[in-house]
């Protein structure tokens, strides 16, 4: 199974939702901010290229930080045919323009609900409004179901209210994505209700749920916002 992190890097998250890249020099003066990783997840799987969420759309010297990932694994990102997003916050959903060719795979609650968020800076209205118009949009109507042979997804709540989360499956395993409702390590070692979700309770219940699958079945998770390591085997 070939998944690979597509690291945008390490951002400061301010309290107006506000993302500020740091680099290496900056990290080690930052040491009580809140820090976050912003990592996308490209999956190769049944001859596509597939986009586990978009990140921020953020640029190093004109270039966005996002491509140089994907050139890396020798990738072009005109050969992203789908993306796949868990939810609409803008740091999942910023980097969707960079992708001409992808078809957008969105909940269509989830949508509803976030073109009600007016005025809540974890949302970019102008892409969102965008969206239907100028992009290729699959529009997911089922609770659950199948994305390919190997990836499936369930809309579970949580973090907002249609999160959803995905799982990749073949011969070599499971690997689970639980978008920003298990998106660092530490979330698996304090069981708690989080204010920063919708439904804090779900997501910590979900989490007990999927920590002892994880266990009893061997996955690897992955996580898009932690800053030490991109996914955990469990």
């Amino acid at each position: 199974m070939n998944i690979i992190s597509a690291s945008e890097g390490i951002f400061r998250l301010g309290s107006g939702k506000q993302f500020g890249r740091l680099d290496v020099a900056e990290l080690a003066n930052e040491k009580q901010a809140v820090k976050v990783s912003v990592t996308p997840f490209v999956v190769l799987s049944e001859g596509e290229v597939i986009l586990l969420d978009t990140g921020l759309g953020s640029m190093v010297d004109g270039q966005p930080c996002i491509y140089n990932a994907l050139h890396e694994a020798g990738i072009q990102p005109e050969q992203v045919t789908r993306i796949l997003l868990s939810h609409l916050h803008k740091d999942h959903t910023n980097g969707i323009p960079l992708f001409p060719n992808a078809t957008i795979y969105v909940n269509s609650k989830e949508y509803a609900f976030a073109r009600t968020q007016e005025g809540n800076p974890s949302y970019n209205q102008s892409l969102l409004m965008q969206l239907p118009q100028q992009y290729k949009v699959h529009w997911m109507e089922e609770t659950e179901g199948f994305i390919n042979g190997e990836i499936t997804y369930q809309v579970v709540g949580g973090h907002t209210p249609f999160h959803q989360v995905f799982w990749i499956r073949n011969n070599e395993g499971t690997t689970f994505y639980g978008g920003d409702n298990l998106p660092q390590a530490y979330y698996l070692k304090y069981h708690a209700a989080w204010k920063n979700d919708y439904d804090g309770k779900t997501a910590m219940e979900l989490r007990l749920q999927w920590e002892k699958e994880a266990r009893d079945e061997n996955w690897s998770v992955l996580l898009y916002h932690d800053v030490n390591r991109d996914r955990i085997k469990l």
